[in-house]
């Protein structure tokens, strides 16, 4: 059977493990979605040149302009969308481990006043 004291704490012990592992995970899974989009970007802005190659704009400006206003209106807009959700994991985490860790410091303190009987 588990005791509060088999939880370690917030930096060493299996709850800093678990903490560790699941920012891990976070920076995993936006490294892995930063990858997809810059692999769209790629693809997209090759696209964009075989396009203007057809056309024969290959060497104007306009196929700049249209990597940039992909880059603005889908890629950027995306990025930061990826980077908000790690974020937001990020702060979840901690507040749900603070949030834990102040229950924990409760119940030993309950646990110490019934041992101590101060109840």
């Amino acid at each position: 059977m588990y005791s509060i004291d088999d939880m370690g704490d917030l930096n060493s012990g299996t709850l800093g493990d678990f903490i560790k592992a699941y920012r891990d995970s976070l920076k995993a899974q936006r490294d892995s979605n930063i990858k997809q989009l810059n692999q769209q970007r790629r693809n997209a802005q090759a696209s964009l040149m075989g396009a203007a190659n057809r056309r024969g704009t290959l060497y104007s400006n306009l196929v700049q302009r249209d990597k940039i206003r992909y880059d603005t209106d889908s890629y950027m807009p995306a990025y930061i969308k990826v980077q908000e959700g790690y974020q937001s994991g990020l702060d979840s985490l901690r507040a749900n481990a603070v949030n834990l860790w102040n229950k924990i410091k409760t119940y030993k303190e309950a646990i110490n006043d019934y041992d101590s009987n101060v109840i």
